[in-house]
């Protein structure tokens, strides 16, 4: 019967020691493991319950939606008053056919400016959720086949 080994060494350390390159191919290996886990957690970011124009609002978008395709002006996302702002903007024909897609409690949309978007189907669709609209600008809504708001409560 083999006899346990008592050495307080590592099992890495013994791997790294016996390995036949000086323990380069471990150190590689741990270096991979490492950075992968990091990717993973610089990847991570929060999605914060509906979408313009197909695209997920998240942490690392929200600050400028109006990188989306489509969508022409200001528009922004601020997660601590949950509050939608759109300055000027201009959307016309979105490709899914919803503009403001949101299962999002309580959205606040804050209309400033002179602002209009033109879909397929629904301009702003919130499944049945609580949504505020409100500024000092006007909005035109204008669906081809659907509503122009449809299951805000």
């Amino acid at each position: 019967m083999k006899k346990l080994n008592t050495n307080k060494q590592s099992i890495i350390q013994r791997l790294l020691e016996r390995s036949p390159r000086g323990g380069a191919w471990m150190r590689m290996f741990f270096m991979l493991i490492l950075m992968m886990m990091s990717s993973a957690l610089a990847m991570a970011q929060d999605s914060y319950g509906f979408k313009i124009a197909d695209v997920e609002v998240t942490s690392e978008n929200s600050a400028d939606l109006s990188v989306i395709e489509g969508v022409e002006g200001k528009i922004s996302y601020n997660p601590e008053t949950n509050t939608l702002t759109m300055l000027d903007v201009t959307i016309d024909n979105v490709d899914n056919g919803i503009f403001i897609n949101s299962s999002s409690e309580g959205l606040n949309i804050e209309v400033l400016g002179d602002n209009s978007i033109t879909t397929e189907n629904v301009c702003i669709t919130g499944w049945n959720k609580p949504c505020n609209i409100s500024g000092s600008g006007t909005l035109r809504l204008k669906s081809a086949e659907s509503a122009g708001i449809y299951g805000l409560t």
